[in-house]
């Protein structure tokens, strides 16, 4: 009878611990995932150096803002859905600031030389993990200089947060000099 009850409360203890794991497969294989592509992929992947004080394109205001902020860059261009082609520059100031920077209209984007373009798409069996990059292109040939890669997921637990390959904010802007 001892051992009928060790067998009963053994299998009662199996069923739990197998209906967890399956009630959290999603966060186990996507968590075991994230951590591969962030072994794997992460960081900045430079194919090639780009040149210093050059003329750059973005796709927003936003990204060429991103781009214009770095001393290596003498400026940002980017055109909004009406067509008109503006500039951005970093004038002085704080850089998280958007009134450090000027946005003047601008003659075209023929003149820019590298194109800083963002990506993002979700990757994964289960597509919970975003996979973010940003990409240095030169221009006349479309080669791709360099890029930046990052990938973000949401663990669904008591607080829902977001984590990145690497938890500094910061990792982007202090090795962007990397790519000059």
């Amino acid at each position: 009878m001892i051992v009928c009850r060790k067998y009963i409360v053994f299998i009662g203890v199996l069923v739990i611990i197998l209906f967890g794991l399956f009630l959290f497969r999603k966060n186990i294989i996507s968590y075991y995932q994230f951590s591969s592509y962030c072994g794997y992929d992460f960081g900045f992947h430079v194919y090639e150096k780009v040149e210093v004080d050059s003329v750059w394109r973005a796709n927003d205001y936003f990204n060429a803002a991103l781009v214009a902020q770095f001393e290596q860059v003498k400026s940002a261009r980017y055109k909004k859905s009406n067509g008109d082609v503006f500039e951005v520059k970093y004038v002085e100031g704080d850089k998280k600031n958007i009134m450090s920077y000027s946005n003047l209209l601008s003659g075209s984007l023929e003149e820019s030389e590298y194109e800083q373009v963002s990506e993002s798409e979700f990757i994964g069996k289960y597509k919970e993990i975003k996979k973010i990059k940003f990409k240095f292109i030169r221009l006349n040939d479309g080669f791709l200089m360099s890029e930046y890669i990052d990938y973000k997921t949401d663990f669904i637990g008591d607080d829902s947060v977001s984590y990145y390959c690497n938890s500094d904010i910061g990792y982007f802007y202090k090795n962007i000099y990397k790519i000059f």
